[in-house]
């Protein structure tokens, strides 16, 4: 009878230390899930705000794309045009290049690429309204040369507001 107290006992032991052992896993198994929840949360917002810049500039770039060229002095002095002739003739080409950028970049879903897409999109747009002066080509880059290299600010600029 002593063995089946002293085992009975050994069992209640053993039991209350599992279940002790239970809650405090439970307890930090829920501690961790919600620190994974926050970060996974933190997560979604990043990539939503990224979603959001992507699409704004991708928006920005189809409303006003024609004045990454048209709006630097450089372009416009070289080409020998007024700024709304190059508006004017930019239309077409950026048409053109808007679907050249959309074949190499779809759907750019980071910034990264967005800005990969505005590179290819831009270099479309000069290099396509430069064939549109053919009497200028042979001096182009001697004109070019005169002038700063763009600076990326005001090329930005002029694709987000492009009234000023």
């Amino acid at each position: 009878m002593k063995y089946i107290t002293l085992l009975l006992a050994l069992f209640m032991t053993a039991c209350a230390t599992t279940t002790n052992n239970t809650n405090q896993t439970a307890e930090k198994s829920a501690a961790g899930t919600e620190k994974a929840a926050e970060a996974d949360s933190d997560q979604i917002q990043q990539e939503l705000k990224e979603a959001f810049v992507v699409d704004i500039m991708r928006m920005k770039i189809k409303e006003n794309g024609e004045n990454i060229a048209c709006k630097l002095e450089a372009f416009t002095s070289c080409w020998g045009v007024s700024e709304q002739q190059c508006l004017d003739d930019a239309q077409p080409v950026k048409t053109q290049c808007l679907e050249f950028a959309e074949t190499k970049f779809p759907s750019p879903s980071s910034e990264q690429a967005v800005k990969q897409y505005a590179q290819v999109f831009s270099m479309c747009m000069i290099t396509r309204q430069s064939l549109l002066y053919p009497s200028k080509l042979s001096e182009m880059k001697t004109c070019l040369n005169q002038f700063d290299k763009p600076d990326p600010q005001k090329i930005a600029e002029s694709i987000l507001n492009p009234g000023k």
